[in-house]
């Protein structure tokens, strides 16, 4: 258990510099929007800090496939919402489609801006856009503007970061590993408890 984020830290670190790696952040940020549970911040954030100077262009990355991988949802909500919801129930509650179309008839764009942007599952988003019948190109734009938001500020603080933000990350991983484990567990046994 000793150094073990820090050694997490090296392994990750070791990863991002293979020649896979981009071609995985692509992947990833494709399939993260309509299907893939795992966001692609956790790919962006360490291959950006292995080169803060190619840090915008894994941004654009990152947010060119994101959108694309949303247009996919989109069109999903549209022709098979029904076998989509029902074939993957593990990562689509249907209640949750349900209150977000409801959001979206209220407000329009602006849920899928704002999903774009924040740690709410945007594959939720893209795919409930079709089913309640958003507008194409406002959906477009706002998942655009959500996600090419997101991104660039990870890229824009990354490369504020330097090339000595990857040793200063290393220094305190330990610190930084626990207290997010520390979160995760405390915020999991208070949904166990239903205070969320």
């Amino acid at each position: 258990m000793r150094n073990l984020f820090t050694r997490l830290y090296d392994t990750i670190m070791l990863w991002v510099k293979s020649r896979h790696a981009v071609s995985l952040l692509s992947t990833v940020s494709f399939a993260e929007s309509f299907i893939f549970p795992i966001p692609p911040d956790l790919l962006l954030i360490p291959l950006s800090i292995s080169n803060p100077k190619k840090a915008y262009y894994f941004a654009m990355l990152t947010t060119t496939f994101s959108v694309l991988g949303g247009v996919i949802g989109y069109l999903i909500g549209i022709y098979f919402s029904e076998l989509f919801l029902s074939t993957l129930s593990w990562i689509f509650d249907e209640k949750s489609v349900e209150m977000t179309i409801e959001w979206m008839t209220e407000w329009g764009v602006m849920v899928v801006l704002i999903s774009g942007f924040s740690p709410i599952p945007y594959k939720v988003f893209t795919v409930a856009s079709g089913v309640a019948g958003l507008a194409f190109i406002p959906f477009l734009i706002a998942s655009l503007l959500g996600r090419g938001m997101r991104f660039f500020l990870i890229g824009f603080i990354v490369s504020k970061g330097g090339n000595n933000l990857e040793k200063k990350l290393r220094k305190y991983s330990e610190v930084i590993g626990w207290t997010g484990l520390s979160i995760f567990f405390i915020y999991v046994l208070f949904t166990y408890l239903g205070y969320f």
